[in-house]
C-alpha cells in the first residue's frame, strides 16, 4: 500500500486522479486503471501523454503487465472460491 490509507485507496479506486501520488505517477495509475477496464479505448495520444510525464514504452508495458497480473490472479481466487475466508 506504501503508506497509503484505506480511504486514500478507495479515493484512488474512485477517482485515480486523486491518488496521493506525484503528478508523474497519477498519470500512470489512470492510465492502466482506465486500460484495465476498456483497453480498446486506449490511444496513441493516451501512451504520448505518458511519454510526456517522463514514462518510457517499457515502463508501461511494466505498469501494464503487473495490472493484466494482479487482475489474471483475482479472477483464478474467485474462480476457485479462494477469496473466502475460511
Amino acid at each position: 500500500m506504501q503508506g497509503m490509507t484505506d480511504e486514500d485507496i478507495q479515493k484512488t479506486r474512485q477517482d485515480p486522479a486523486q491518488a496521493p501520488l506525484d503528478e508523474k505517477d497519477r498519470a500512470m495509475v489512470a492510465f492502466v486503471m482506465r486500460a484495465i477496464k476498456n483497453p480498446n479505448d486506449v490511444t496513441q495520444a493516451d501512451v504520448d501523454g505518458l511519454h510526456g510525464f517522463g514514462w518510457e514504452d517499457g515502463d508501461i508495458l511494466d505498469a501494464m503487465a503487473h495490472a493484466a497480473n494482479m487482475v489474471s490472479a483475482s479472477i483464478l481466487m474467485k474462480t476457485f472460491k479462494m477469496d473466502i475466508a475460511c
